[in-house]
């Protein structure tokens, strides 16, 4: 009997690229281990609305509840979808108050993967802080991927607020998370059976 199809969301980080190298390895990885998965990784606005938006469009066009991974701005978003809709999912270092720590990119800024020019603005960070939603442990999210080496954000501020969630701290390492393709097997069998780690 051939294993229903499960739909992915990748979910890639502000000024991030669908060629980044996490979303690159994870659409091969399902083509190399032939996995029934149906891969998804939309190139994402830098405003937060017109992300959320796109987000919401990419679940609505899924046939059945998507699961997902979010890096770092993209785990802030899979949290907020997790939260709001119950889905299973794998965050790998992602941003805590991304209000507050967006408000230095505050003005024109460019994405150097795409070329896309854009103005972050304070409307910006206001819809960043009510996407905010509070972690529901009664529908916790799956697993939350750390490196102490991240030299964006601070791993400490995840592991706090994410207090309760499945979480595995890797030693060193650096904001794109270098251990990712050697985590992917542990990645799928959480999405897919949901007994990866515990």
């Amino acid at each position: 009997m051939t294993a229903p199809t499960t739909e992915l969301i990748y979910i890639h980080g502000f000024v991030s690229s669908i060629r980044s190298r996490k979303a690159e390895a994870t659409r091969e990885y399902i083509a190399r281990c032939d996995l029934p998965v149906e891969y998804r990784c939309p190139q994402l606005s830098a405003h937060p609305a017109s992300a959320e938006a796109r987000l919401l469009q990419e679940i609505a066009d899924c046939s059945t509840p998507p699961v997902l991974i979010g890096s770092s701005m993209g785990g802030f978003y899979a949290t907020h979808l997790t939260e709001r809709f119950g889905l299973r999912s794998v965050l790998v270092n992602p941003a805590v108050a991304p209000h507050q720590l967006m408000s230095k990119y505050l003005g024109p800024n460019s994405n150097p993967y795409t070329g896309e020019e854009f103005t972050l603005t304070e409307s910006d960070l206001q819809r960043l802080q009510e996407q905010d939603l509070p972690i529901n442990q009664s529908r916790a999210l799956s697993l939350v991927l750390l490196e102490t080496g991240d030299e964006t954000l601070d791993y400490r501020a995840a592991l706090s607020h994410y207090e309760g969630v499945p979480t595995i701290v890797e030693q060193g390492g650096d904001h794109r998370f270098q251990s990712y393709e050697r985590y992917l097997p542990l990645i799928f069998e959480t999405l897919l059976t949901g007994d990866g780690f515990s």
